[in-house]
């Protein structure tokens, strides 16, 4: 067995798990109708088997977190001489109440605070907005902890929040808004009013995340999703290193002391009827051709060593300009009339054509298949479960 052969081929044909499929993977390249840079507006992550094509996006507005802050304070640290108690929550989150005692400084009430943030999904924090020692000046800043969500105040007892200049007298409305909630707001494929709370936006195009970074409505964003033609190399590249090490090894098993003509100490497989009957079936299988291609038409051939050899040039072009070809060169392909049907794995298979399968189950497992082929005739299978072989 070679180390990692298995690894190497799973990334070039995996037809159960795109997670491992080279031809699944996926690149978006992005680019601007302005000036202004397509990467410092937006980026994106596509999940493996996301649909190829082209799409546009513009970022009207960002979403932002809504920030407030009490008036000026001359200490963070003394205390304030206030009490009572108040309740803060963002917008869908659980409502806490932060009760301050009259020896309670602006720093502790940011650590009463941020010790139920997971709960309200605020943090506070102190703010020095001026360090002068004749005349310090300190804020206390309520965030919220994700966008588009609204901080919500109101005062249980006393008047704590109007007395820090966070609240109007009704105890409730924010005096000092930093930075209002807003969502982001996006034009997708020509979709104008799109909405979200979050700049991270994965429910736009199925299997693209948009990961929202500035706006500007003047600008245009096209996304180009395309296979990751680089990662595709990387994979044949290495079933190329992993072929080679596997003719050493053959090699090695088969070579002869050139002084007593007996195997070599190192040929411990010499003469072995199972290792030359693999090695031939590799050889067979790597000369095949498939459609209109085979490994030399793609760039890789063998040198006067038998070892495999890739021209990066011709690889290249083949990827860019027959990528489904190259695919079936690797990869056994099987598509379905049903999605309930889907190929998880065909063995050593050489099957080609079509097969008509009629399928009977109980509700929750298989109960009878029969099965023809194109021309009608009929196929065997066997069924255990769910799965049909």
């Amino acid at each position: 067995v070679v180390p990692g052969r298995c690894r190497f081929s799973l990334d070039l044909r995996a037809p159960s798990d795109e997670s491992n499929d080279a031809f699944a993977f996926r690149t978006a390249s992005l680019s601007s109708s302005s000036s202004t840079s397509a990467s410092s507006m937006m980026s994106a992550t596509v999940d493996d088997g996301t649909q190829t094509g082209s799409h546009t996006i513009v970022v009207e507005q960002l979403a932002t977190a809504a920030r407030v802050s009490s008036a000026n304070q001359s200490s963070k640290t003394s205390a304030l001489g206030l009490s009572g108690s108040f309740t803060l929550a963002a917008e869908g989150n659980s409502a806490v109440t932060i009760s301050v005692t009259a020896s309670m400084s602006l720093a502790d009430i940011v650590t009463a605070v941020n010790a139920q943030s997971k709960s309200a999904g605020v943090t506070a924090s102190v703010v020095t907005v001026s360090s002068d020692s004749g005349n310090p000046q300190y804020r206390l800043v309520l965030t919220a902890t994700d966008t588009g969500e609204d901080i919500e105040l109101s005062t249980s007892s006393g008047t704590i929040l109007h007395d820090l200049g966070v609240t109007d007298e009704d105890g409730s409305t924010a005096a000092n808004v930093l930075q209002a909630a807003q969502p982001a707001i996006l034009t997708g494929d020509g979709l104008s009013g799109i909405r979200r709370t979050s700049n991270d936006v994965d429910d736009v195009l199925e299997g693209v995340t948009l990961h929202l970074t500035q706006a500007d409505p003047d600008t245009t964003i096209t996304m180009e999703i395309e296979a990751d033609t680089a990662s595709i190399e990387d994979a044949i590249t290495n079933l190329v290193s992993a072929y080679n090490s596997w003719r050493s090894f053959v090699v090695t098993n088969q070579t002869v002391d050139s002084d007593t003509g007996a195997a070599s100490d190192d040929a411990v497989l010499f003469g072995d009827s199972t290792l030359r009957g693999v090695s031939n079936q590799i050889s067979e299988i790597l000369n095949r051709v498939v459609g209109d291609l085979n490994l030399r038409t793609i760039g890789i051939t063998f040198d006067e060593n038998n070892q495999l050899v890739v021209d990066s040039t011709v690889l290249e072009n083949a990827l860019a300009d027959d990528l489904d070809g190259v695919m079936a060169l690797f990869q056994y392909q099987a598509t379905s009339s049903d999605s309930d049907l889907t190929l998880v794995g065909h063995a050593s298979s050489t099957f080609t054509g079509t097969m008509n399968l009629t399928i009977t189950t109980d509700g929750s497992a298989l109960t009878g298949v029969t099965a023809t082929d194109g021309n009608g005739a009929a196929l065997q299978f066997t069924w255990s479960g769910n799965v049909i072989t």
